[in-house]
């Protein structure tokens, strides 16, 4: 017998809520979605190159983003999306 897991629909988060990297890029294997489809190492990745911003430490180990920052970035890789799917213009 199989079970299927179904992915949670996103959390409504308020103006100025802090993110960590689990509730952006979610939890494949609890099916939780997170804001971005991409995995929590991609982001990291992201952050050590700088493409995306440090974040905030609140503790030794937390490092949490701004709600504000994250859909920035996600709103930016929409456009580029967008951008790469119209055809060139002659």
């Amino acid at each position: 017998m199989t079970t299927t897991t179904q992915a949670q629909p996103l959390k409504q988060y308020p103006a100025g809520a802090l993110l960590r990297v689990r509730e952006i890029c979610g939890d494949r294997k609890a099916g939780v979605l997170g804001l971005l489809p991409i995995a929590p190492r991609t982001w990291l990745k992201w952050v050590e190159e700088g493409r995306v911003p440090q974040g905030m430490l609140l503790g030794p180990r937390t490092r949490v983003w701004k709600i504000e920052q994250v859909l920035a970035v996600r709103d930016g890789a929409q456009a580029e999306q967008q951008l790469e799917d119209q055809p060139a213009a002659s």
